[in-house]
């Protein structure tokens, strides 16, 4: 009965993550919905993310880091605007550089009144 049990609750556990997934690539026709849903998702579940640093840019004035955000069955690269950089200066102060591909453990983000995605912490780097 244990081995039956524990199948049934990891396919209701895959497939709660594979209807998510879906949620999000189909709201990808629509920026704005699929930024909200994504955030809602990390949110919700950020265990089930894992976040890789790709780059550091800067476009009219404002800084931003472009994560590489991935789960089963889901990837997009996402542009993250900062604000405030001090748990993590050393981005910035090197641009980016050394940190490629570097692990974002417990990024948090939001969506702030400009449907920007926007970082407000993180737990660890992973280089």
């Amino acid at each position: 009965m244990k081995p039956l049990l524990i199948s049934a609750l990891l396919l209701v556990a895959v497939a709660s993550g594979c209807a998510n997934n879906t949620e999000l690539n189909n709201s990808r026709t629509n920026p704005n919905l699929f930024k909200a849903t994504l955030v809602k998702e990390i949110n919700a579940r950020p265990q089930s993310f894992d976040f890789e640093l790709d780059k550091y840019f800067v476009k009219d004035g404002k800084e931003y880091l472009s994560v590489n955000v991935s789960r089963a069955n889901f990837k997009a690269t996402i542009p993250v605007l900062v604000n405030n950089w001090d748990k993590i200066a050393g981005i910035k102060s090197t641009k980016g550089m050394g940190y490629r591909g570097a692990g974002l453990e417990g990024l948090k983000l939001a969506v702030n009144h400009d449907y920007e995605f926007e970082y407000k912490g993180l737990d660890k780097i992973n280089d």
